[in-house]
């Protein structure tokens, strides 16, 4: 119907206004202690209070926010922008993610993240990460991540570069095969001995 309007300004207002419907359609907040899994395409995601939110594999997302002490636990899925503050606790594994900017007190965990090109930190953020070979000459923090990829992220603060290097609250987990607990290899053992003395007893009592 508006589409034979004479004036094009009425059809850009029109555009614009269809445009911010679009957008705030496929925007989310997840508040107070709600839950909520997402594996689909949303232009913004927000996590707030206590609130805990998974993003799946098939997530496409242009720009997340986890604030005060909200979870968010990414496996998988493209997230453009991804914002950390308050106490928030972050986790990434396996996803590609283009920036990220965590402050206050939030708790950043990073395992195989691709396409990851600037982070910044602020605050007293603690970032682990699950990598080799991590290293930092003052604007990129290189390494490689546990499934052998390299990654090369140039890292920065409020003011600019990390002139005196990477804070304490960084750190690096090695990753590494969890090794077999000596109580298993006996229980094992023990499964065995007890497999073959009930198959002797069965043998005797056909004899």
């Amino acid at each position: 119907m508006f589409m034979f309007l004479p004036f094009s300004p009425y059809k850009f207002a029109l555009a614009f206004v269809l445009l911010v419907f679009a957008s705030m359609a496929s925007a989310v907040t997840v508040r107070f202690d709600d839950m909520l899994t997402i594996n689909d395409a949303r232009n913004r995601v927000v996590a707030k209070g206590n609130s805990q939110v998974w993003i799946e594999p098939l997530a496409v997302i242009n720009k997340a926010i986890v604030a005060r002490n909200a979870s968010m636990d990414i496996d998988g899925g493209d997230i453009e922008k991804l914002i950390g503050r308050g106490a928030a606790a972050i986790s990434v594994t396996n996803s590609s993610i283009g920036k990220i900017r965590v402050r206050g007190n939030s708790l950043l965990s990073l395992d195989n993240v691709s396409d990851l090109k600037r982070l910044v930190l602020i605050g007293n953020t603690q970032v682990n990460f699950r990598a080799t070979d991590v290293a930092y000459n003052g604007k990129f923090l290189t390494g490689v991540w546990a499934d052998g990829s390299d990654f090369s992220i140039r890292t920065v603060n409020r003011s600019g570069y990390l002139v005196n290097g990477l804070p304490a609250s960084v750190s690096v987990v090695a990753p590494s095969q969890v090794p077999l607990p000596p109580a298993a290899g006996f229980f094992a053992a023990a499964m065995v001995g007890l497999s073959l003395l009930g198959r002797k007893r069965a043998l005797g009592q056909t004899l």
